[in-house]
């Protein structure tokens, strides 16, 4: 699985250089050492029989340190990064810049698919995951994704992502590297006559 979101991400954000080894992500001269998928095993119950059932569960493999110091997850952090100017959030921004990049794409519903938004201890985001674009048509089948519309979308995510300012996570008023809660997979964009809206999913 990480290997096939490294080689969407590299592609798709044009000349921005993933190199993977091992599970360690050097991207844009930063080291992301990512974690394997783990396997939980939890105990369900059959509602019907009452029978204890063993499932196994493999979590996603997930961004763990960044230049061998720990990336927090954003719920233990005391404050988030936020955009040092006020305006508005990388959410919205993002969610707006790729909006206008859609109105030159066919009619139909889209929805990109990345997360995994790591900032460092000074507020950049240092590494994403964009695994792939989705999309489809009025009656809900699946419609072809060109690889230019994929690296247009790639390329869009990275540059707002690079070019933003913002204030670094903070942990006990130390600044500290974070996984966002962003995941660009909540969102659909819907076009129509080249002009896009986007829905925020419940």
């Amino acid at each position: 699985m990480i290997a096939a979101i490294i080689v969407s991400v590299s592609t798709s954000a044009l000349a921005q250089e993933f190199k993977k080894n091992g599970n360690v992500v050097t991207y844009n001269g930063n080291k992301i050492t990512i974690s394997e998928p783990q396997r939980d095993t939890i105990v369900v119950v059959d509602p019907i029989t009452s029978e204890e059932i063993m499932q196994v569960r493999v979590k996603d493999p997930r961004p763990l340190l960044l230049n061998g110091k720990k990336i927090y997850e954003y719920e233990y952090v005391s404050s988030m990064p936020a955009r040092i100017d006020n305006k508005f959030s990388l959410e919205e921004q993002l969610v707006t810049n790729l909006a206008r990049s859609f109105n030159s794409f066919a009619d139909g519903v889209y929805r990109v698919y990345a997360s995994s938004f790591v900032f460092d201890e000074k507020g950049k985001v240092v590494y994403f995951e964009y695994s792939h674009l989705g999309a489809r048509d009025d009656q809900g089948k699946d419609m072809p994704v060109s690889d230019l519309q994929k690296q247009a979308i790639g390329k869009e995510i990275a540059s707002n992502c690079r070019f933003v300012d913002m204030t670094p996570a903070r942990l006990d008023g130390k600044p500290v590297a974070v996984l966002s809660d962003l995941f660009l997979q909540d969102y659909k964009f819907t076009v129509r006559n080249h002009v896009t809206e986007y829905v925020k999913a419940n």
